[in-house]
């Protein structure tokens, strides 16, 4: 299972974004980029979009999705959708909206695998300005935290490790965390 993930990771780092694939596009009330993965290989990032609607709610059981932001073809970075390789190493493990609570809020719950399927809560919310923003919160080195980014040291054709990094909700502490895979 180690090797097979190691192997789609590679063929995903080299081969994906070079590919052409569908663009991607959002609607009206999207965040664009909840939180974004950076690898050690390139500059390229990998984000990860949150579809609501007018009342920054989930629009779909499935709001989630990830995509490829291309900062190596130049100025503006293409968008580029997932291929099956990319879903093997970068993809949605699973993912679920709650019902919203008495303040009509819906919390998504969502694993991805390049985080060693740890689960991501994100809490949309409007923003005076009319539109929708989102908060992340996980578990960093053991604390809940504000997630504020993820790091992938590639070591070809393995990933060497994941970095986490946050900000502890109780206290405001910087957390990171290197997981191994």
């Amino acid at each position: 299972m180690k090797l097979l993930c190691a192997i789609a990771v590679l063929v995903a780092a080299l081969a994906a974004p070079a590919q052409a694939r569908p663009k991607v596009t959002f609607g009206a009330f999207d965040v664009q980029t909840v939180f974004s993965i950076r690898k050690s290989d390139n500059r390229d990032e990998v984000q990860y979009a949150l579809q609501l609607d007018e009342r920054c709610r989930p629009r779909t059981k499935e709001p989630v999705f990830g995509y490829w932001r291309v900062f190596e073809q130049g100025a503006p970075p293409p968008l580029l959708s997932f291929s099956w390789l990319d879903e093997t190493a970068y993809g949605v493990v699973q993912q679920q909206v709650a019902a919203p609570g008495p303040d009509g809020v819906s919390v998504v719950s969502v694993m991805i695998r390049a985080a060693n399927k740890r689960v991501l809560e994100l809490t949309p919310m409007a923003t005076p300005q009319g539109g929708c923003r989102v908060e992340v919160r996980t578990v960093v080195f053991g604390q809940r935290a504000l997630l504020q980014g993820i790091f992938v040291k590639l070591a070809l054709p393995f990933v060497e490790y994941v970095e986490l990094r946050g900000v502890a909700v109780a206290d405001g502490t910087t957390l990171v965390e290197r997981v191994k895979p």
